[in-house]
């Protein structure tokens, strides 16, 4: 899990984590806890007085560990038990001294293919083959706010006062009720393709976004840190929902 999450895993390795978490809904929320974990542990690297105190109390822990370790000699066990504590103990501890009051997350993965999702909101989304997405179990009161790795369709349901945002990996959109198509990726230029309705696209490189339209498509490019904004052919880019591939020439 470790070399997985800091993308040090054998081809091997990966196929194994793939299939565990195709097992089940829930593995996939262990693992997100973990990448989380790891994720605000290593923020706390630009806050010494919090970390020295994280620090300490892992110290005291692994001590504390040590000495049943010794007393007990069950060697296994106990080395088991120290990783878990320890764990656990980072993850109390971030949750304490660096996320306040905790939400639930839920985080779902399509791994073996396309894959709808029903949010609590009753927005749809569609999900393509490797993409993921991350939501809380329940809305804020102010916004709905969601995170997106790959490609998905959302059919977001209307509600001018709690604004649907999904943050991509280069661009984030804002939408009040709409339809389009979210392509967001760190290894391809990221598209925003507009179905229906109104939303509003902005990359990270700049705090001003555009207002498409429908049919009009919105183009990052990261070497550049430029986005365009064309007419298209929208609909053609949200057909893979449905298992259709479209060709061009």
């Amino acid at each position: 899990m470790v070399r997985f999450i800091d993308n040090t895993c054998s081809d091997e390795e990966l196929h194994t984590v793939e299939r565990w978490l195709a097992e089940s809904p829930e593995n996939s929320r262990r693992l997100f806890e973990l990448e989380r974990t790891a994720m605000l542990a290593g923020s706390l690297r630009n806050d010494s007085r919090t970390r020295n105190r994280v620090y300490t109390k892992i110290k005291e822990r692994i001590e504390k560990e040590e000495a049943l370790r010794r007393r007990t000699r069950r060697l296994s066990f106990i080395r088991w038990g120290a990783a878990a504590a320890m764990i656990a103990g980072i993850a109390v501890m971030v949750k304490i001294f660096v996320l306040g009051p905790s939400v639930n997350m839920v985080t779902v993965a399509a791994l073996g293919g396309n894959m709808e999702v029903t949010l609590p909101d009753s927005t749809h989304v569609w999900l393509n083959r490797d993409a993921t997405l991350r939501y809380p179990e329940t809305f804020a009161k102010t916004e709905r706010k969601v995170e997106l790795q790959g490609e998905a369709y959302f059919d977001v349901t209307r509600n001018p006062n709690r604004p649907f945002i999904v943050e991509g990996e280069r661009m984030d959109v804002r939408v009040l009720g709409t339809q389009f198509n979210f392509n967001s990726s760190l290894e391809t230029l990221s598209t925003v393709s507009l179905i229906e309705g109104s939303i509003e696209v902005t990359p990270r490189t700049s705090s001003d976004g555009i207002v498409l339209s429908p049919g009009q498509k919105a183009t990052f490019d990261p070497k550049t840190g430029r986005m365009q904004i064309a007419q298209a052919n929208t609909i053609l880019d949200a057909v893979w929902r449905d298992g259709i591939i479209p060709f061009t020439n």
